[in-house]
């Protein structure tokens, strides 16, 4: 499910948990803003910084590669 700014529920709170995990200074509260937008475009930047072969979309938007890009960078910690 790609997520994106108005996106709301329990999987945008999942997403902003993970970034909480990975250090980003954003609130977890289930709503996809703007605060959570640019926490996803950094990473997004980050990621594809780090020279992964995968290349995300510097979007902001938590699509599905960008989200199997979060898990595994948190499964890494």
């Amino acid at each position: 499910m790609e997520l994106r700014s108005g996106s709301k529920g329990v999987t945008v709170e999942a997403l902003q948990t993970w970034l909480k995990r990975l250090g980003y200074d954003i609130k977890v509260n289930s709503d996809f803003g703007v605060d959570t937008e640019g926490a996803v475009k950094t990473f997004q930047s980050s990621f594809n910084s780090a020279r992964n072969a995968t290349v995300l979309r510097n979007d902001g938007v938590a699509d599905d590669q960008t989200q199997t890009a979060f898990a595994a960078t948190v499964a890494s910690l």
